[in-house]
């Protein structure tokens, strides 16, 4: 909220002459960022910080991948990448929908699995009968 106040007001102060691109980030006069500066300044940051060097883009499919595996809805997924629909983002992204769809088979099968074995226990149980009172001695 802090950046849009800020960005309203530097829209308020260059008045006509402000480029406006509806950007969420952008120089003061509302033009776009260049994209070698972006990922110029992004991997001096990141060096400061001391991480290893990943591309600025590799960044977009990180966050993508955390929120697939994280159950977000594809639908949401595609609206914050900005793909035309969440057709594209399910083709770009299918490798790690396959891995995630083998996971949930493979975890349905183990709750399967289990909830078998727990009534086979319980019948083998039920059928053997009512337990008998041995007379004491």
């Amino acid at each position: 909220m802090a950046h849009r106040t800020a960005q309203d007001g530097e829209r308020a102060e260059f008045g006509d002459d402000y480029r406006d691109h509806d950007l969420v980030f952008c120089y003061v006069d509302g033009e776009p960022l260049r994209p070698d500066i972006l990922s110029r300044e992004f991997i001096r940051h990141a060096a400061a910080c001391g991480l290893p060097p990943i591309r600025l883009h590799d960044m977009r499919h990180g966050a993508c991948s955390l929120l697939l595996s994280g159950g977000v809805p594809i639908e949401i997924v595609q609206m914050i990448l900005g793909h035309s629909s969440p057709a594209v983002t399910r083709q770009v992204y299918a490798h790690l929908m396959r891995r995630a769809s083998a996971e949930q088979v493979e975890a349905a099968v183990r709750t399967l699995t289990d909830q078998r074995r727990d009534q086979s226990v319980s019948k083998a149980t039920e059928s053997a009968g009512p337990a008998r009172r041995s007379e004491p001695d």
